[in-house]
């Protein structure tokens, strides 16, 4: 049955909420900075939101792959699977390469990754799941810009075994991963920052300025040029 009109579907929930559990997982008794639970968490739910999208029927499975094939983002996205793959297959150590027991990195998480892609393209058809999808990341960005600063300013209660230039990494892990997001958060608070009533400008600016304030203090120079960049493709 379909839901009803304005409602977000199934879908467009099931990947906001994984992309909040990514996010947002950490193993406090773990001294590890970037935790396997991460990988596993994206790996099994990445699988589950195939799964439910194939649920949702032959009719729109066929709307959908039409979607798709004509996407520019599905073959770069493919090509990219596949030659990770097959670099993994050719490799002396298959198992290895497809995932590493050590960080439980490799291609098998590089092909979900694309597959995620794919199917975040799928599910993101219309403006409204667009929106949607972007005040979700702005809303999951005020708890880890805030752990970003507690840890700055040396609150933070758990002790992590760091590998990074910055102590700031919040719940991602590393410095860099963190200037990632903020790079991909601050062109998306800008732009909200920009629209929408005096009250929403306010609100959107003083997040924004928080935001610049953790990019600044990850000492990621690639997060700065991912920030600039996106910022001036809107």
């Amino acid at each position: 049955m379909p839901a009803p009109r304005g409602t977000p579907s199934l879908t467009l929930l099931s990947l906001i909420i994984l992309v909040w559990l990514v996010l947002l997982f950490l193993n406090p008794y773990s001294q590890a900075s970037f935790e396997k639970g991460k990988v596993l968490i994206f790996l099994v739910g990445t699988g589950c939101l195939a799964l439910l999208l194939l649920a949702t029927g032959r009719q729109a499975l066929e709307r959908t792959g039409r979607s798709l094939r004509q996407h520019p983002l599905t073959l770069p996205l493919l090509l990219f699977a596949g030659s990770q793959l097959s670099a993994a297959a050719l490799s002396p150590t298959p198992r290895l390469a497809l995932l590493s027991p050590l960080s439980w990195h490799g291609a098998l998480l590089s092909a979900a990754g694309t597959g995620f892609c794919l199917l975040a393209i799928l599910i993101l058809q219309d403006s409204s799941a667009q929106r949607l999808l972007v005040t979700a990341l702005l809303v999951v960005s005020v708890p880890i810009t805030l752990y970003g600063w507690l840890q700055f300013l040396g609150l933070d209660p758990i002790t992590w075994r760091l590998d990074s230039v910055s102590v700031v990494q919040a719940t991602l892990g590393r410095s860099i991963y963190l200037g990632a997001y903020l790079a991909i958060c601050l062109p998306l608070t800008l732009n909200r920052a920009g629209a929408g009533s005096p009250a929403s400008r306010w609100l959107y600016g003083g997040l924004a300025l928080v935001q610049l304030g953790l990019l600044y203090l990850t000492l990621a120079r690639s997060g700065w040029l991912a920030f600039v960049a996106a910022t001036a493709l809107l």
